[in-house]
């Protein structure tokens, strides 16, 4: 996100009267940094997101811990810190009446199935390795997830870095590989139901 880019999310959004301070905690891994000393609950000084974005550019993923108390309203506010959001696709079934008085800015994971529908759009579905809605021209650049409730074992989110694969490929697969094209089709699978208006879609890539 360039720095215009950025002012303009900001302005849009709640702003606190002084930056806060925070710490970030690399893994040590690939990728990922635990930050450290902010309430997501309270508005943030534009000097905090963009520090946050920096953190977030040079660790790719970055995990807030104890923040279990964010109403809807904080998880949207908060994400949109950093740019306009994407609204949730129009599932082909009717979900349950909960998921669907949600914001649109709101998507629901689950597998969990009440009154006979579904809470989520997927249901197990999003266990599989996959990227969000590259369908779109411009697909989402990011994800906000808030764990509600987890399974006692499993249902691990885990997270790569392309960049560092790409960057460890021998050079005549780096140019096979800028010299690809993908074209991403929103079409019926074996386990996931289409939603409307999303047949026939696909893009460049």
């Amino acid at each position: 996100m360039t720095a215009s880019s950025l002012a303009t999310a900001v302005a849009s959004v709640p702003i606190a009267a002084e930056p806060q301070a925070f710490e970030v905690k690399p893994t040590g891994a690939a990728l990922g940094a635990d930050i450290v000393g902010l309430d997501l609950r309270q508005p943030l000084h534009p000097a905090t997101v963009h520090a946050l974005q920096q953190a977030w550019n040079r660790h790719l993923v970055l995990r807030f811990r104890g923040q279990q108390q964010l109403t809807v309203q904080d998880h949207i506010r908060f994400s949109a810190y950093f740019g306009q959001l994407d609204q949730r696709p129009i599932g082909a079934q009717p979900l349950h009446g909960s998921t669907e008085a949600l914001p649109r800015e709101i998507v629901v994971i689950s597998n969990v199935v009440q009154d006979g529908k579904a809470l989520g759009g997927l249901g197990d579905g999003e266990s599989v390795w996959h990227a969000d809605m590259t369908y779109q021209p411009v697909p989402p650049k990011a994800a906000l997830l808030l764990a509600r409730e987890i399974p006692a074992e499993g249902g691990n989110t885990y997270f790569a870095n392309m960049y560092a694969a790409f960057d460890s490929l021998p050079p005549d697969l780096k140019a096979q590989a800028c010299a690809a094209c993908m074209r991403a089709r929103c079409q019926p699978q074996q386990r996931w139901p289409v939603a409307p208006g999303f047949q026939g879609q696909h893009r460049p890539a």
